[in-house]
């Protein structure tokens, strides 16, 4: 399982900053208000519901609240001013204000091959693999009643 981190500036390149506390693979990463987050993987141990958050300011990882399920190879992205996580595991959102995790409702297709983005002021979903096959659909985020309506 991998711990380093390394960070690119147009003046120096690369150079290594602080390792993780926990190394792992099969991570997620996010960045929301200026810290970068790594979300879940898995390590020698299994799978993680582990969350580190990194100060560019202090250099520094700081434990955060953990997810409610494991995730790894999840797909994540931020989302009006949340981390949303989307995996095989479920989906759930986390809040940087409160410290805290909370569950929102699953797609019906998740895990490998979906991507996540924010776009338009909606939380969008593409693609996808049920647990028998791959899904060529589109969903959007319906944040009064937590739930996934399809598009397409």
């Amino acid at each position: 399982a991998l711990s380093s981190v390394e960070r690119y500036t147009p003046s120096d390149g690369w150079e290594f900053v602080s390792s993780l506390t926990v190394g792992r693979f099969d991570a997620s990463a996010a960045i929301l208000n200026g810290k970068l987050y790594v979300l879940g993987g898995r390590n020698i141990n299994g799978a993680l519901k582990l969350v580190e958050c990194y100060n560019p300011d202090s250099n520094t990882w700081n434990y955060c609240a953990d997810m409610t399920e494991h995730h790894n190879f999840a797909c994540v992205t931020v989302h009006k001013g949340h981390i949303y996580v989307l995996s095989f595991s479920g989906a759930e959102r986390y809040d940087p204000q409160q410290d805290t995790w909370s569950q929102i409702c699953s797609l019906e297709v998740c895990g490998d091959y979906i991507a996540c983005v924010s776009l338009d002021n909606r939380l969008w979903a593409i693609g996808g693999k049920s647990k028998s096959a791959d899904k060529l659909s589109v969903s959007v985020f319906d944040e009064e009643n937590f739930c996934w309506e399809e598009k397409c």
